[in-house]
């Protein structure tokens, strides 16, 4: 496949700069279109993911060097506070740390390092990252922790709360934690209330409860009824976004799915019909043809472009979908051939080959290239 191809050449680019000058290899982008300045920490665990998989199937030491050099400047980042939380982005967007979702790349960028290398230091400063965020038992969500050591309200971003279960998941794959395993349960129990699916079947992006006061509570129901209202009418409202980070929940539910025991929340009714929005030709179509009109989110994007600025320039559609319909064994052959086209889009929309990184036509030119991680995360067929 020509995105494979591709992909490969990026990465092997990388592992060429990485031992040339090291960690310093790796810069900070800006939070794709919300344009956030970040922190190097994020991007540094993306490759760690991307280099673990590259020692993991061909045994090169090569690799192996280069996650430890990635994972040590992860350890001893200027930006860890010592006490298990690290600053993310910088305070112009709601927090420094990026909701729960922050710690849960790093999280997975440290585990990675942690099987490759056997080390329990990567695995111990992992397992800080998530016992030092504090846990609502009554609602199965996840507070803040800031860098100055304060909690901060619940984050009430769906796919933050996901991905830090999913990471919580690897943590306790990688060794049982019986603590971890009592969150993940109580969290899992309650995403039937959590997790609000559209009636077309996307994932909303916002959790369905939270404990933030009451302001914060009917503010955010208000905004949701309106919402609801502007979709319908077809004017700009949740709906654009909600289509752009579809795929990346249903890539966390993958995590989650692959780290931990038999989910029964994935048979059900609620959950069969967000995989058949994400597996069905009309969504993926949307997600190339999308009007910027309708976005009611206002974010800081400089693109006018066709597609759906929070898919291909940043939640990339083409490294995500091939893992979750594999994952949960959604190919058909119609399927196939639509993936086809959404990895030739890709490439199309974003990848330069002169300079061989994914820049155009996204706000974040290096995070949406370290984000290649995710095609690769566990994908044999990319090794085959």
């Amino acid at each position: 496949m020509k995105l494979y191809e591709t992909v490969n050449k990026v990465a092997l680019d990388m592992a060429q700069q990485i031992e040339n000058i090291g960690a310093s290899a790796v810069i900070s982008g800006n939070n794709g279109p919300y344009y956030n300045n970040e922190t190097n920490v994020r991007n540094m665990a993306h490759w760690c993911v991307v280099f673990a998989e590259y020692f993991r199937h061909t045994g090169e030491e090569r690799y192996k060097n280069i996650v430890v050099t990635l994972a040590d400047a992860i350890m001893d980042s200027p930006y860890h506070n010592g006490l298990g939380v690290y600053k993310c982005r910088d305070t112009s967007g709601p927090d420094e740390v990026n909701g729960v979702i922050g710690p849960a790349w790093i999280i997975e960028g440290l585990i990675y390092a942690a099987r490759v290398t056997g080390d329990d230091k990567y695995y111990a400063r992992a397992s800080l990252l998530f016992n030092v965020v504090p846990f609502n038992e009554r609602l199965g969500l996840w507070f803040r922790r800031n860098t100055k050591n304060e909690v901060l309200g619940i984050d009430v971003t769906f796919n933050h709360q996901l991905w830090f279960a999913a990471a919580g998941a690897m943590i306790n794959n990688y060794r049982e934690d019986k603590d971890i395993e009592e969150r993940l349960e109580r969290f899992i129990a309650r995403l039937p209330q959590n997790m609000k699916v559209r009636a077309d079947g996307r994932v909303g992006h916002f959790t369905a409860n939270d404990q933030n006061g009451l302001i914060s509570y009917f503010g955010r129901i208000y905004r949701d009824l309106k919402s609801d209202v502007q979709e319908k009418i077809g004017r700009p409202s949740m709906a654009y976004k909600e289509e752009g980070y579809n795929s990346f929940s249903a890539y966390g539910f993958v995590i989650l799915k692959e780290n931990y025991k038999e989910i029964g929340f994935l048979g059900s009714s609620q959950f069969r019909k967000y995989l058949s929005y994400t597996s069905s030709v009309p969504y993926i179509e949307k997600l190339a043809d999308a009007d910027r009109k309708l976005d009611g989110t206002r974010v800081k994007s400089k693109l006018d472009v066709k597609y759906n600025l929070f898919a291909y320039g940043y939640n990339s559609p083409a490294f995500e979908l091939g893992r979750i319909y594999d994952a949960f064994n959604l190919w058909t052959d119609e399927l196939r051939g639509e993936y086809e086209k959404v990895c030739a889009t890709q490439l199309e929309f974003t990848y330069d080959a002169e300079k061989n990184i994914f820049c155009r036509g996204t706000d974040d030119p290096v995070t949406l290239t370290a984000r290649i991680y995710e095609l690769i995360a566990g994908n044999d067929k990319f090794f085959a």
